[in-house]
């Protein structure tokens, strides 16, 4: 099972967020904040979606739905706005039809990075 290494990559970009804003904010310049951004993110995201797919395939596995796409939908429909704001996250799940965790984990996490990158680079410097 992976989850353990979804949690230690969950909790390793929390711990290296805490570091870069909270300890060693002031060493940064804005821009090297910006690109240290990308660091925690991915971690955070691999960890979140990992351990998101590992859930979910547990429910396909037991045979509470009969794919991930239906998984993620069932699952999210009970938890009213924050399931829909859920499927939004975890939307690169309505993409991925098969695969274990681990492969559904790195190509949720190249999505997310993509719209990340494109975020800091097109939009973040008109704010």
């Amino acid at each position: 099972m992976r989850k353990p290494s979804y949690f230690l990559s969950l909790l390793s970009g929390v711990g290296i967020a805490i570091y870069i804003y909270v300890y060693a904010f002031d060493s940064f310049s804005e821009e090297e904040l910006i690109n240290l951004s990308l660091l925690w993110f991915v971690f955070i995201n691999f960890g979140l979606n990992g351990l998101a797919a590992e859930n979910l395939l547990k429910r396909v596995q037991s045979g509470d739905s009969p794919d991930l796409k239906s998984a993620l939908i069932s699952s999210s429909k009970s938890y009213g706005i924050f399931g829909t704001l859920g499927q939004i996250i975890f939307s690169p799940f309505l993409i991925i039809r098969n695969g274990g965790s681990l492969h559904i984990a790195i190509y949720s996490t190249i999505a997310w990075m993509v719209l990340f990158v494109l975020f800091l680079k097109c939009v973040f410097p008109m704010l």
